[in-house]
């Protein structure tokens, strides 16, 4: 039995992020009338991001196929019917990180932008979208066990970033770029490396535990970092002690590959640009950092 990470592409909707988080919900679900479907349902993972859709799937190989098969077969309307109140009481949770990610696309894209939009639903739309997207779209299939397909690019200087958005409800900036390979992974890293710095900030100088992180977001066009005051008053604090102990964690970490955050990045530059970064250019962006 292998795992696979099978990547859809799933940009917004209207402004809204509703009609593919709702196929994310009802695509590859098993019947629920007994138990075989608890204990499938442990063998998938679903994950509906920015604009990719992620499955991530334990599966012997000869069972990949009729699991693409079942991702390009239109859900039944009884299926969705029912769905609908589970993800309109999630998407009604207003907890922080939805709160502050809908402020930052309402200043970037548009102020219409409604993450959380639960109008009426729309079948034609829902079914129009899901031909577009998981028919006439390519998915990506990627094992554990293979490498990405990697691009060769050398990276020696530090990406710029173009804007600033002060939040002052949160108290925190949003640092923001335009979308490039370079600077989504360059971004990324920092966002890393600012919630390790964090973490042990709280544990080790105030023994308190650490509720402010950075958050990382991204886009077709944007790639975003949050930042919380805490940070902006302890960044000088940062020792080249711990920028060293934290860079060669980070290596060890890309190198080992045994993180599915991480590894779903790459996945998400796969399916924006075909390939990611290679593992030389990151360690060369690591060192810089």
């Amino acid at each position: 039995m292998k795992k696979y990470h099978i990547y859809v592409y799933t940009p917004f909707h209207k402004n809204s992020k509703f009609i593919p988080h709702l196929l994310e919900h009802v695509l590859l679900q098993w019947p629920r009338d007994d138990l075989s479907w608890f204990l499938k349902s442990n063998d998938i993972i679903w994950k509906s991001r920015a604009f990719f859709t992620e499955y991530i799937i334990r599966c012997e190989k000869e069972e990949l196929s009729e699991i693409i098969s079942k991702l390009r077969i239109s859900p039944e309307k009884k299926l969705i019917s029912a769905e609908y109140p589970v993800i309109k009481d999630e998407l009604n949770r207003k907890t922080y990180h939805a709160i502050l990610y809908e402020k930052i696309w309402k200043k970037l894209i548009s102020e219409k932008f409604n993450n959380n939009n639960l109008g009426k639903l729309n079948f034609n739309d829902l079914y129009e979208y899901f031909e577009k997207y998981y028919i006439n779209w390519n998915i990506i299939i990627l094992e554990d066990d293979i490498k990405f397909k990697e691009l060769e690019k050398g990276y020696d200087s530090e990406p710029k970033r173009t804007e600033v958005i002060n939040l002052q409800w949160f108290r925190e900036c949003v640092y923001i770029w335009e979308m490039s390979l370079e600077q989504f992974f360059h971004a990324l890293y920092l966002s890393e490396f600012y919630n390790s710095y964090l973490n042990y900030h709280y544990r080790t100088n105030i023994k308190k535990y650490s509720w402010d992180t950075t958050t990382f977001y991204f886009y077709d066009e944007f790639v975003c970092l949050s930042v919380p005051s805490e940070l902006e008053n302890t960044i000088n604090l940062i020792t080249a002690e711990f920028k060293t102990n934290w860079k060669i964690y980070m290596k060890n970490k890309l190198k080992n590959d045994d993180n599915e955050f991480l590894t779903s990045m790459d996945g998400a530059m796969m399916v924006k640009y075909g390939h990611t970064l290679s593992m030389d250019a990151k360690m060369r962006m690591i060192e810089l950092l």
